[in-house]
């Protein structure tokens, strides 16, 4: 089997699973990229120059470019993310099978769609007209089958994805948290969607409660000097400010911390932070409109879903007075990663589905990646979190 994956830039959160089909298909895999890493990625520690052999760079020169394209016709199997659709063109002429990696549509405003014509057509053309072509959707947002059902799109052809960083496997005891006080980790860019100023007020409230604690928040961003001339002009001590820090670095924080802040609004296409912590044994608390957080996150079992502020402060407060209930659901949380979603299962099961399309065969899983993924809407998900309180 041929497998080609496009996408606009390599990166961390990308390259495991990518390992996983190199050691799988060799040669005969290969990701394509269409643009140098951005500069907002570079400042958060991201990498820009990769060795993986796998990785050809079509914007580098003309033969790279041919060589995509050729690469979109003749492949097996083609992953497509937002790339240019200039790649499989003649692969969709042809009925070649191919999967549209794809988090939520309408991150902001869905009305935009409805009165914007061109963007109503690009939509319609890219996905509903070829409902009966060979082609699936990866859904790597909990929310994304809902926006695409607005337009008829991929019926029974929605498949759960995300992005799938690096699972590293440890033992139970490594993931023990010896800390004297809990510590409360937040990380990401500083910016107003990723609303770090709702970590700032959970910190306050907790103050305020006397409840012990230690806040740690790695990313930089614009809100950076804002944010660290309110926590010193505030005394809030118990706030630690950490800027950016690698990769590797942020995982030694995730190995420490108790419990792991996802506050992000629904603008959080899928949001790997989500995976590192669990797979770290960090208790997650998430915004219940975050991309990953339905499918990663069974609410009360492990981890938080959270709706509004008060929920979050009530969650933080009760994980922070129970220790032993921190252990048993931080462990809960690790096991989630560790036996379904990570990138070993989730490359595996994707050549198997692809192998049995490929043979006019069904190949069927309960959950986890490649289960074919509900349609989720935001009412949905907060019905699901009521129930089970």
């Amino acid at each position: 089997m041929k497998l080609t994956f496009f996408s606009n830039f390599l990166n961390h959160h990308q390259i495991p699973i990518c390992n996983e089909f190199y050691l799988m298909f060799g040669d005969d895999f290969k990701f394509v990229s269409l643009e140098d890493v951005p500069g907002d990625r570079v400042k958060l520690g991201y990498l820009t120059t990769f060795k993986e052999p796998y990785l050809l760079e079509s914007h580098q020169s003309d033969e790279n470019f041919q060589q995509a394209l050729i690469l979109g016709l003749e492949s097996d199997v083609v992953i497509i993310g937002s790339s240019n659709e200039i790649f499989i063109k003649e692969r969709l002429k042809a009925n070649k099978l191919t999967f549209r990696y794809s988090e939520r549509i309408f991150k902001k405003h869905a009305c935009l769609y409805y009165i914007h014509p061109v963007a109503m057509y690009k939509r319609f053309k890219q996905d509903t007209m070829l409902r009966r072509k060979n082609v699936y959707l990866l859904s790597s947002s909990a929310f994304a089958p809902y926006d695409y059902s607005f337009y008829f799109a991929y019926p029974k052809k929605m498949l759960k994805w995300g992005y799938f960083p690096e699972a590293i496997t440890y033992h139970p005891e490594e993931l023990i948290k010896n800390n004297q006080i809990p510590i409360i980790l937040w990380v990401g860019r500083l910016i107003d969607w990723k609303r770090p100023w709702t970590a700032i007020r959970l910190a306050e409230k907790l103050i305020k409660h006397e409840i012990p604690f230690e806040m740690q928040m790695i990313g930089s961003g614009p809100l950076f000097d804002d944010l660290k001339a309110y926590i010193e002009s505030n005394h809030l001590s118990q706030i630690k400010l950490l800027g950016s820090r690698s990769p590797d670095q942020v995982r030694t924080y995730y190995l420490k911390a108790d419990i792991h802040l996802v506050t992000s609004t629904k603008e959080e296409g899928w949001g790997a932070v989500l995976n590192e912590g669990m797979n770290a044994g960090c208790v997650p608390i998430s915004y219940f409109e975050v991309g990953a957080a339905p499918y990663l996150i069974s609410h009360l079992k492990n981890g938080y879903l959270y709706q509004n502020e008060d929920e979050l402060y009530q969650y933080t407060m009760h994980l922070c007075e129970n220790p032993n209930l921190r252990a048993s659901i931080g462990l809960e949380a690790y096991k989630t990663i560790h036996s379904l979603w990570n990138h070993k299962l989730a490359a595996h099961r994707f050549i198997e589905f692809s192998q049995a399309c490929l043979e006019n065969r069904i190949e069927t899983y309960t959950e986890g990646p490649m289960s074919i993924a509900p349609i989720l809407s935001k009412r949905a998900v907060k019905s699901r979190m009521k129930y089970k309180k």
